[in-house]
């Protein structure tokens, strides 16, 4: 429900490349709960999924256009709930991994 409601504040790109948001929460996660133990590699692809997330953050803000009628604070708050629904998807995977 939250990313199809993000959809309707924010750009379709953002939501999109938002959605990597979801590998580091799972590592987090799973880290947290399960103990998983990672590679460096997935470290990196998870700092370079929260960079690219910080990154059209900024772009959503800075490069504003008017196009689809929406504020800034909108397409802020269509950024934030597209985070918190990806979340939110990245702890149903997590869990429905530690119930296996």
């Amino acid at each position: 429900f939250l990313i199809v409601k993000s959809y309707s504040l924010t750009t379709i790109t953002s939501v999109m490349i938002m959605m990597v948001f979801t590998v580091p929460s799972a590592v987090l996660l799973s880290i947290t709960f399960m103990k998983v133990k990672y590679q460096s590699l997935h470290y990196i692809s998870s700092a370079l999924s929260i960079l690219a997330v910080i990154a059209v953050v900024i772009c959503d803000t800075l490069f504003y256009d008017n196009k689809s009628g929406h504020s800034v604070m909108q397409i802020i708050l269509g950024d934030l709930i597209c985070l918190l629904g990806v979340f939110l998807l990245a702890s149903s995977n997590v869990y429905e991994e530690w119930l296996m």
